[in-house]
């Protein structure tokens, strides 16, 4: 029985280095590929996220040779036996073929493929709802800039036509009330209807 322990953890000790050498030791889990992701699609610009993306697919997969690609492709895939790994185009980026996995030293495997669809996938996710994000902010913007042209600056027009002087200030306080009531709406707090 002692020999058997001594055999077995041998085995458990060489089965971990091979499984270790064999996928690198930069596997990514879930919360790294999202952090990622997250860099990726809150980057300022095209060009900032087209620039994290290739640093992502750098720190993964540890490339000898990241060549774009006039070539369209679909979904990710290992090519060459596993020398290469197709990546698709992102919006903000064109497509890439990966070669040399780990310096050379590995080669690509289904495994990469997971990986590299599911960091698109979150990027897309995160860039569409930003976009969404960016769309209801401008939307907002232009909500109270028609309010404060329509309601306000009619009120401060109006004032200005007027020759007595306490009708001009119940007009300029009438406009900033109007002022207040946008700001106020714009806080986020409660009022109450009258």
């Amino acid at each position: 029985s002692g020999a058997l322990f001594i055999v077995g953890t041998v085995w458990i000790l060489a089965r971990t280095n091979l499984i270790r050498q064999f996928f690198g030791k930069k596997l990514k889990n879930d919360a790294d590929l999202f952090d990622q992701a997250v860099s990726i699609a809150l980057a300022h610009n095209d060009n900032e996220r087209a620039i994290k993306w290739q640093s992502a697919l750098r720190t993964i997969f540890e490339p000898l040779i990241v060549d774009t690609y006039s070539e369209k492709f679909v979904q990710p895939s290992v090519i060459n036996g596993g020398l290469g790994l197709s990546v698709p185009a992102m919006r903000f980026a064109a497509p890439v073929v990966l070669s040399n996995k780990r310096n050379g030293t590995q080669v690509f495997t289904q495994a990469d493929v997971k990986i590299v669809s599911a960091l698109k996938a979150m990027c897309d996710r995160i860039d569409s709802d930003r976009d969404g994000y960016d769309r209801g902010t401008r939307a907002e913007r232009t909500r109270i800039a028609r309010d404060l042209h329509d309601d306000v600056s009619a009120r401060l027009l109006t004032s200005l036509h007027r020759t007595q002087t306490n009708l001009m200030q119940a007009d300029v306080r009438e406009a900033l009330s109007d002022i207040r009531a946008i700001v106020t709406g714009l806080e986020g707090n409660s009022q109450t209807l009258l």
